[in-house]
C-alpha cells in the first residue's frame, strides 16, 4: 500500500509540480483538521448540553457557542482559499503581463530592423541616381564634399558644397 501512495505522489508531484502539490495538500489538511475540530465540538456540545440540562442551562446557550466556533473556522478555511486562488490569479497576470511585454519588444526590434534594411535600400538607390549625374551636381545634393564612386572632379575643381 505504501508503494502506491508513493508512486502516485511522484506522479501528482510531476503533474502538478512540488509547489502546487505543497499547496494543495496544506489545503486539505487544514480542510480535515477544521472537519475534526467542528467534529470534536459537536460531541462536546452534545455532552455538554446534557451535563448542562441537569443544572438548568439552556441548550441555546451551547449551541450559539458552537455556531460562533464553526463560523469562526470556516471564516479561516475561506480566507485561506481566497487568499490562495487570488495570488495564483494574479501569478497568471503578472506571467501575461511579461509574455507580452516580450512579444512587444520583439515586434519592436523586427520593425526597427525591417525600418534598417529600408533606409540602407533607399540609400543604395539615390547613391546609384547620383552616380548617373555629373559628380558636381552630386556633390551638392548630397551637400558635402564627399565623392561618389566612378565620378572625379576635373582637374583643380573642388565639389560645390
Amino acid at each position: 500500500m505504501t508503494d502506491s501512495r508513493s508512486g502516485m505522489r511522484r506522479i501528482r508531484d510531476r503533474i502538478l509540480g512540488d509547489e502546487e502539490t505543497a499547496r494543495l495538500e496544506r489545503g486539505f489538511r487544514l480542510v480535515m483538521n477544521s472537519v475534526y475540530v467542528v467534529l470534536a465540538l459537536f460531541v462536546i456540545a452534545l455532552i455538554g448540553m446534557g451535563v448542562l440540562a441537569g443544572f438548568g442551562l439552556k441548550s441555546g446557550v451551547v449551541s450559539a457557542m458552537l455556531t460562533a466556533v464553526t463560523g469562526v473556522i470556516g471564516s479561516l478555511v475561506g480566507a485561506y482559499f481566497g487568499i490562495q486562488v487570488g495570488s495564483e490569479g494574479r501569478q497568471q497576470v503578472e506571467d501575461g503581463a511579461e509574455r507580452s511585454r516580450q512579444q512587444a519588444e520583439d515586434r519592436a526590434e523586427r520593425i526597427e530592423s525591417r525600418a534598417e534594411k529600408a533606409r540602407e535600400e533607399a540609400e543604395a538607390v539615390a547613391r546609384r541616381a547620383l552616380a548617373k549625374v555629373h559628380p558636381e551636381d552630386a556633390a551638392a545634393v548630397l551637400g558635402d564634399n564627399t565623392l561618389l564612386p566612378g565620378g572625379s572632379p576635373d582637374e583643380g575643381e573642388t565639389p560645390a558644397g
